[in-house]
């Protein structure tokens, strides 16, 4: 799931969701790229490791991996969904309230993979 902010507006953008492939997410991207646009993205570091950090650095997006426990879980918020997970992300990454966690380097990883 993905989810644009607008920090100049203040407003979400419409949700997507389509399957992670390098091609669907160059397409993703590419949809949002414009004159005078900093894109700028971010997503939930999870076991899946930092494949898509890498896709998108290759594209020359500037991309944060963010630190799960920094984003705030409110007691008794029981709903989750992609799109609310997607949509909190964006708004709290745009205001600079999260924590983003180090990329390792492709090698660091392995090691820590096996």
């Amino acid at each position: 799931m993905a989810c644009t902010f607008d920090p100049a507006s203040g407003k979400i953008g419409k949700a997507r969701q389509f399957k992670h492939t390098p091609d669907r997410l160059h397409r993703f991207i590419d949809g949002l790229r414009g004159p005078g646009l900093e894109l700028q993205v971010c997503y939930e570091a999870s076991s899946c490791g930092f494949v898509i950090y890498r896709q998108l650095a290759a594209m020359g997006v500037a991309c944060a991996v963010i630190a799960p426990k920094s984003i705030p879980r409110r007691a008794g918020d029981r709903i989750k969904t992609d799109r609310r997970d997607a949509e909190k992300l964006a708004t709290m990454y745009a205001g600079g309230l999260l924590e983003s966690v180090r990329v390792p380097d492709k090698e660091l990883e392995q090691v820590r993979v096996t």
